[in-house]
């Protein structure tokens, strides 16, 4: 399809799965603030360059035997703003292009942002709590990770294999460190 840009009104609650699957032109999405459901795969190999997902997404599905996470095969995809209070498991796995991850009130699920080639730069909202296993592991280029946050868990190797990180600082919230973190 040559579809490039896409305006998702305000009385729309869900996109359902695969709904933008293979819409390689689709290079810019406004989500409506009434949007409570992403579908598996629902911006699969899309040409999505940036997103801001709204913090009325609280249902994100996922097909575990397909891995079919709702942004699999984003290969242009740089920057991501979520609003929503949950980052769902595999949400941008292997997002190869992205580079700017920046996060709200949010609990970021379990390998959310793994093997993004190209993420450089991430930013943890003012009531992010909680970095799921894996969250960021395999990052191979993840220089900053800026904590604004009450940061309260993070846990098994979230920043595993991030080789470039030097530097973090956690907070003073913080309550449990997993094992292999870093």
């Amino acid at each position: 399809t040559n579809l490039e840009t896409v305006e998702v009104k305000s009385n729309i609650t869900t996109i359902a799965n695969y709904a933008f699957e293979n819409c390689e032109s689709l290079s810019h999405i406004s989500l409506g603030t009434e949007l409570t459901t992403i579908g598996c795969a629902a911006f699969c190999n899309s040409g999505l360059i940036e997103i801001t997902i709204p913090e009325s997404v609280t249902n994100w599905n996922y097909d575990r035997d397909k891995k079919s996470h709702a942004f699999v095969d984003c290969d242009d995809l740089k920057k991501v703003v979520i609003k929503s209070k949950i980052v769902p498991v595999r949400g941008f796995e292997s997002c190869n292009t992205l580079e700017r991850v920046e996060l709200g009130e949010v609990t970021v699920g379990e390998g959310a942002f793994s093997y993004c080639d190209s993420l450089t730069d991430v930013v943890l909202g003012m009531n992010t709590h909680t970095i799921g296993a894996y969250a960021f592991s395999n990052n191979v280029n993840l220089e900053r990770v800026e904590v604004q946050s009450n940061l309260e868990y993070i846990y098994d190797s979230a920043f595993i294999n991030c080789k470039k990180l030097t530097n973090i600082d956690l907070g003073n919230r913080l309550l449990h460190i997993g094992s292999h973190v870093f």
